[in-house]
C-alpha cells in the first residue's frame, strides 16, 4: 500500500485541474490582451507620424 502522502484525494486532484484550467485562461488571456496593445501602439504611432 502506498503512503498516504502520495494519494491526492479526489477533490485535490479536481482542485488541481481547476487551478491549471484557471492559469490557461489567465496566459491566453493576457496574451489577447498584449496583442490587442500593440496594435493600438502601432495604430496610435501611425496617427501621430501622419
Amino acid at each position: 500500500m502506498e503512503p498516504l502522502n502520495n494519494k491526492l484525494t479526489n477533490k485535490q486532484r479536481a482542485a488541481e485541474r481547476y487551478t491549471q484550467e484557471q492559469m490557461r485562461l489567465l496566459l491566453s488571456l493576457r496574451d489577447m490582451v498584449k496583442n490587442e496593445v500593440r496594435k493600438e501602439v502601432a495604430r496610435q504611432m501611425e496617427m501621430y507620424n501622419k
